[in-house]
């Protein structure tokens, strides 16, 4: 399992930095071209699939026993794969911006976790997920509030 996940977030980081520039918010390449059919039929907004990084800050699981939300601070770090909506920074200046969008990915912290997120002003994140190996008495199925970013 730890090969797995190892190999799975070494292609991901290698496909992300393949595909464009690390630390800028989109490719000059995909996004201008899209800003400018945008632009051409008079809509302000795009819609595109780009890779995360997302920090889980608390989980919360059911508990089966006391039939309560408990809530972990043990965060989780993972790549997700997003299909964002981007916007223009202001009437001047036409930097995209992400203001929300949804993804799919993994977080891996004591457990491994599969998660479904939605995020707004690409920074806060948000989602369900499903942790394997968890004891009996906790529903697999939970929910995390967190922060990451969107490349």
């Amino acid at each position: 399992m730890k090969k797995f996940i190892l190999i799975t977030m070494l292609a991901f980081f290698a496909i992300a930095v393949n595909a464009q520039g690390l630390f800028r918010p989109v490719t000059d390449q995909v996004f201008n071209t899209t800003m400018n059919s945008i632009k051409a039929i008079g809509d302000q907004s795009a819609w595109a699939w780009r890779f995360d990084a997302t920090f889980a800050i608390s989980q919360q699981l059911y508990n089966k026993d006391t039939k309560e939300l408990e809530a972990s601070f043990k965060g989780g770090v993972g790549p997700f794969i997003g299909y964002q909506h981007f916007v223009p920074k202001s009437s001047t200046d036409p930097m995209p911006v992400n203001n929300y969008g949804v993804g799919l990915g993994f977080l891996v912290g004591d457990k491994f976790t599969i998660a479904l997120q939605g995020n707004l002003w690409q920074y806060l994140k948000g989602g369900i997920t499903y942790t394997t190996g968890l004891p009996d008495n906790y529903f697999p199925v939970g929910f995390f509030v967190g922060t990451g970013i969107t490349f």
